[in-house]
C-alpha cells in the first residue's frame, strides 16, 4: 500500500513541471495571438480605419494584456481624439460663416470617429435646424440626450427637443438658435 501511495506521489510530482510547462506554452500561445491581433490592428490603422483598429487592440488586450497592446490602444485613442477635435474646429468655423451643410459634414466626420459624443450630436442638431430639417435635428437631440452624462444637461436637451416637437418658442429654443457650435 505504501508503494502504491509513493508511486502516485511520484507521478504527481513528475507531472507538476509538465503542467507548469503547459501553462507557459499556453501563455506563449496567447501572447502570440495577441501580437498577431496588434499587428492586424496596426495594418487597419494605416488604412485610416481607427475604430476598427481600436477594436483589434481591445480584442488583443482581452486575450492577454501586453504593453504593446496598451500602447497601441492609447495611441489610436489619442489620434481619434485629435481628429475629432479638428473636425469640431472645422465645423465651428463653417457654422459661424453660415455654411451649415459643410459644418454638418465636419460634424458627421466627428460622429463617425466618436459615436455617442453628446456635444457632437447637439451641434448636429443645431446645423439641422439651420438647414430646416427638424426631424434630423430631433434625432440628433435624442442621440445627445442618450449620450449626455450630466442630468442637468439631459434636462436641458430634453426641453429643447420637446420644444421642437411641439413647435413652442420657449426661451430655451430662442437662446439655442443664437448659440454657436461648441467645441468638446
Amino acid at each position: 500500500m505504501k508503494f502504491c501511495t509513493l508511486g502516485i506521489i511520484v507521478v504527481l510530482l513528475c507531472s507538476l513541471p509538465l503542467q507548469s510547462s503547459s501553462e507557459k506554452d499556453q501563455k506563449k500561445a496567447l501572447e502570440a495571438k495577441a501580437k498577431a491581433l496588434i499587428e492586424e490592428g496596426k495594418t487597419i490603422e494605416k488604412q485610416n480605419r481607427l475604430l476598427d483598429a481600436r477594436a483589434k487592440y481591445a480584442e488583443a488586450q482581452g486575450i492577454i494584456e501586453t504593453r504593446d497592446g496598451a500602447k497601441a490602444s492609447y495611441e489610436v485613442d489619442r489620434e481619434i481624439s485629435k481628429r475629432t477635435k479638428k473636425s469640431l474646429e472645422e465645423a465651428k468655423q463653417t457654422y459661424n460663416s453660415g455654411k451649415y451643410s459643410d459644418a454638418q459634414t465636419a460634424l458627421s466626420q466627428a460622429s463617425d470617429l466618436e459615436p455617442g459624443n453628446a456635444s457632437v450630436s447637439y451641434n448636429q442638431a443645431l446645423c439641422y435646424l439651420k438647414l430646416n430639417d427638424r426631424a434630423k435635428a430631433v434625432d440628433s437631440l435624442n442621440n445627445a440626450i442618450h449620450s449626455a452624462s450630466d442630468e442637468k444637461e439631459k434636462e436641458r436637451l430634453t426641453e429643447f427637443r420637446d420644444s421642437l416637437l411641439t413647435d413652442e418658442k420657449s426661451g430655451n429654443l430662442e437662446n439655442v438658435q443664437k448659440e454657436r457650435v461648441k467645441q468638446v
